[in-house]
């Protein structure tokens, strides 16, 4: 147990509850031999109708305080600047934010069961106008945890202490140490496994590349034994035809020389005829 932690939740609950519940978390802390602390939240005031109306927005619509903060750093800047074009627009918006969001606060409230008198809604108006002007209002309206309203009068360190509970503390909801590393922790996790997917994609997409080159080399190997089957028949077939013209020279040859042959008989048989049948008319 810790101020922080009362603090936040004391601020968080419904007015009727809060003196019970300090006392009770007082006691907690003297018993557990923290006299300090149980002092310390003793000390924690219950907070005014408007100042629990703001506490119950910012912890509930903290996205339209967070809106009416950022309005209000531009509001500050464009005074800085004297732009009066953006200060007159600003201002336009900063009517419509407040009275917006006052209104919300004022719903809230009712949906719990406490009505909103219009006193009391233009001390929710005067705080969110402080918010909007000076830095230090707005940091306490951020905290969720107001004890009374504000106005817009200029804000120090010391008169923190008199509008917050705990002003050192952070705001409800904002992460603890042990968050922080936690959050990094994690965010270091998904990082890394980000990477992990990155890296099994990009394997995934190199294995798939890889596997695209082998069946195309594997289709352009089994190309290239087709055409050599298709070369080595050819050559075979052309062998095969050269065997067969050779026998047929071969052949041809053989029948010239028999042919040749026969001629030169004949030639010499058809002298010997003519000799023969000189000597014949001679008798």
């Amino acid at each position: 147990m810790d101020l922080a932690a009362v603090a936040d939740e004391l601020y968080g609950l419904d007015p009727s509850a809060f003196t019970t519940t300090r006392d009770a978390r007082a006691r907690e802390a003297r018993a557990a031999g923290d006299r300090e602390l149980a002092e310390a939240i003793k000390a924690l005031r219950r907070p005014s109708l408007a100042a629990w109306a703001l506490d119950l927005l910012a912890r509930e619509r903290r996205e339209e305080v967070d809106r009416l903060l950022a309005l209000g750093a531009q509001l500050r800047e464009a005074q800085q600047s004297l732009s009066g074009d953006a200060l007159r627009a600003l201002g336009r918006q900063r009517h419509q934010v407040v009275a917006g969001i006052a209104a919300q606060a004022r719903r809230l409230a009712a949906d719990r069961g406490h009505d909103v008198s219009d006193a009391v809604a233009r001390e929710v108006e005067d705080t969110l106008e402080a918010a909007l002007a000076d830095p230090a209002a707005a940091e306490a309206l951020g905290t969720g945890r107001l004890v009374r309203p504000m106005e817009h009068r200029g804000f120090g360190g010391d008169d923190l202490a008199g509008v917050v509970a705990a002003p050192d503390a952070p705001p409800p909801g904002a992460p603890s140490r042990q968050d922080e590393v936690e959050a990094a922790e994690e965010e270091a996790a998904a990082e890394a496994t980000r990477r992990r997917r990155e890296e099994a994609e990009a394997a995934a997409r190199a294995a798939a590349a890889a596997e695209q080159e082998r069946r195309a080399a594997a289709e352009r190997a089994s190309a290239a034994r087709r055409h050599r089957q298709a070369a080595a028949d050819a050559v075979a077939d052309l062998e095969q035809r050269l065997e067969v013209a050779r026998r047929d020279l071969d052949g041809a040859e053989t029948a010239v020389r028999h042919a040749t042959q026969a001629a030169d008989d004949a030639a010499r048989a058809a002298r010997e005829a003519r000799a023969a049948a000189e000597d014949l008319a001679e008798r």
